[in-house]
């Protein structure tokens, strides 16, 4: 059998990819391959995601779709294969890779958010990359509108390619197994029984959101570098080491929630009847209800960059800028902040 997990984005996948990496070798003791076909290290298997949405993105040194199917058909035990990746694909991409897996036996795992603590998760997180400098309320129109959200049209069309075989999830606070994400997902891939396992090592939080001061500083320095489109592989290594230099001075120990009512308000309006269908026609739930718990609401704003601590804020900067160089990255030129330092509202900051 081959469990494909195919996420969504922001429902706990990292966390989820950690446990099997991390557990591959013990895991496959007890039956479970976590297919090494089309993945690299602790990387999961994106290149197999992104062949089949055709980003070319794909590695192809780490093997593709056919040889996981050809893989597959060998096996003795289960395959487990996990990339958000796949999520991406619209309904001819997953007929087509439906008819290339047409002889392997297979279940496709599926986790859904709630819509608004999905949209927020995944703001922050391209946000700490340096890939979003939108303000979040624009982000969260421009979200709702694209089809991430359309949980009913997502379930139904893994739903037909695994011929039926979806184990579709609710990453909720009362929905998954023991209130815990990986008991709910060993369950999900009909390994129950290695729940308690003492062998097998959880490594809890995984690819957890920014703080506030670290989303503005990474947007700031992103606008200095001309923006995403312009980022370097040089300078995607000086964001990175500036979020290191933040996480190390404690700043994503604080959290912020920009989820008010009105967004959940519009979540209603725009995805009820998605949300609905999945619900009666995916779970078989009377109530049409998806999400029992809703979103956790908040009344925070991100802060402007003049709100910032100066001489802590510098400091962060200035500590990863001095951060020894990747050698593994080829200097490439890229516009350089004056004087090292960022502006502030066209002045340097000092």
């Amino acid at each position: 059998m081959l469990y494909l997990h195919v996420g969504l984005h922001k429902t706990g996948t990292s966390a989820i990819q950690a446990f099997l990496h991390q557990n591959e070798r013990r895991l496959r003791t007890l039956g479970y391959d976590y297919s090494p076909i089309g993945r690299s290290g602790a990387n999961p298997h994106h290149s197999l995601g992104w062949e089949l949405i055709q980003s070319g993105q794909q590695q192809p040194q780490l093997g593709g779709l056919a040889d996981l199917a050809a893989a597959c058909l060998k096996a003795s035990g289960h395959v487990v294969v996990s990339s958000e990746s796949f999520s991406r694909a619209n309904d001819a991409q997953v007929r087509q890779l439906g008819v290339l897996f047409k002889d392997v036996p297979l279940q496709v795992v599926l986790y859904l958010r709630h819509p608004a603590e999905l949209i927020q998760s995944s703001y922050f997180q391209l946000a700490k990359n340096g890939l979003n400098l939108r303000d979040f309320d624009s982000y969260f129109e421009r979200s709702l509108a694209g089809g991430r959200v359309r949980f009913l049209d997502q379930a139904r069309r893994w739903l037909t390619m695994a011929s039926g075989r979806l184990r579709l999830r609710v990453y909720e606070t009362g929905q998954l197994v023991n209130d815990d994400l990986i008991d709910d997902f060993l369950t999900a891939i009909d390994a129950a029984h290695l729940i308690g396992d003492p062998e097998l090592k959880r490594q809890g939080l995984v690819n957890t959101s920014p703080g506030p001061k670290t989303i503005i500083l990474t947007q700031e320095l992103t606008r200095q570098l001309g923006g995403r489109e312009q980022l370097t592989q040089e300078s995607r290594l000086m964001l990175q080491k500036v979020r290191e230099a933040a996480t190390a001075a404690g700043w994503d120990s604080e959290k912020i929630n920009l989820i008010t009512p009105a967004h959940a308000q519009r979540v209603e309006e725009v995805c009820a009847q998605q949300m609905e269908g999945v619900a009666r026609e995916i779970l078989g739930r009377a109530d049409g209800r998806l999400f029992y718990k809703g979103p956790r609401v908040g009344h925070d704003r991100l802060p402007k960059l003049t709100d910032l601590p100066h001489q802590e804020l510098i400091a962060v900067l200035l500590q990863g800028l001095r951060q020894p160089a990747d050698p593994r990255v080829k200097a490439t030129p890229i516009r350089q902040l004056p004087q090292g330092e960022i502006r502030r509202r066209g002045k340097p900051a000092g």
